[in-house]
């Protein structure tokens, strides 16, 4: 008879207390930029969306594109729920999680370091929109994700308390980036 091998033990499983905080903080996080974003739209038209000779005129056009910028985010989360939905079917909630809450902090981190068109001329504008894609996709692989981690991870009988969360920190987001914007 052969001996038993001794297999190392698994790595402890994080707490459902501190998978639930960092659901929500990621999720807050998203959504914090969303609504700066949408609280500074003015500004972005101004920086981004007018020609330089009209700079600081106002007008519909450039609200309606910054508007449009902002929307095309919203029209990719069902194609990043698919993408990093299937990631972290294959690879574990985690790490999907974790590579999405990256690349929405690169993209949000690019946004602000982003040269207006004066500066970087008619490429300013599509560069911001294809940042926005980025976010888009990363908020739709975000949120599903994040929603099964936290039940998955839940206590018995408190799964939909811990999925709550999920939905509770979308609000409470788009209200401090507002509230941030409003400062």
């Amino acid at each position: 008879m052969a001996p038993l091998a001794v297999r190392p033990a698994p790595p402890a499983a994080a707490g459902p207390r501190r998978v639930l905080l960092a659901g929500a903080a990621g999720n807050f996080t998203e959504w914090y930029e969303f609504g700066v974003y949408g609280a500074f739209a003015t500004v972005i038209a101004d920086r981004f969306f007018t020609p330089s000779a009209a700079a600081g005129q106002g007008g519909a056009g450039p609200l309606l594109a910054t508007y449009a910028s902002f929307a095309v985010a919203f029209f990719f989360r069902p194609a990043g729920a698919l993408l990093f939905g299937r990631l972290g079917d294959r690879t574990g909630r985690r790490p999907a999680l974790v590579l999405v809450i990256a690349l929405m902090t690169l993209a949000t981190t690019l946004i602000g370091l982003l040269p207006s068109r004066d500066t970087l001329g008619a490429a300013a504008p599509w560069l911001l929109t294809l940042l926005r894609v980025v976010q888009g996709l990363c908020a739709g692989g975000e949120f599903g994700g994040a929603v099964a981690l936290l039940t998955e991870s839940a206590p018995p009988g408190r799964r939909g308390r811990h999925g709550a969360w999920q939905s509770f920190t979308v609000a409470l987001g788009l209200l401090a980036g507002a509230g941030a914007a409003a400062l």
